[in-house]
């Protein structure tokens, strides 16, 4: 992610899923459900809803007034995304970090 800020609206959060061989996951249009889970540097965790682009592994968000604030404080972030799939399984992606500046 590039130059995220305080308060942004309108941020696109996009990632690309991957197995725990660092295959692609391509097959995500057929999960149930994606979550996007942010926690901000004091611990509080959002869970936002993920969308699947197509059959090419990404996942992604994008920011609305409904989340202004998501990006409430400067500091680390972490993120991690957990697919949902309809026999009851589920895959969570490695927590990864991100920066937010003033």
């Amino acid at each position: 992610m590039n130059n995220i800020h305080v308060g942004d609206i309108g941020t696109m959060l996009r990632y690309f899923i991957y197995d725990q061989n660092g295959s692609l996951i391509e097959d995500l249009d057929l999960a149930d459900k994606v979550d996007i889970k942010i926690t901000n540097p004091d611990g509080d965790v959002s869970t936002l809803p993920g969308n699947v682009t197509d059959s090419t592994g990404e996942v992604v968000y994008k920011t609305t007034i409904d989340d202004s604030d998501l990006f409430n404080m400067t500091g680390e972030y972490t993120v991690q995304i957990t697919i949902h799939w309809p026999d009851g399984t589920r895959f969570s992606s490695n927590i990864e970090t991100f920066r937010v500046d003033d």
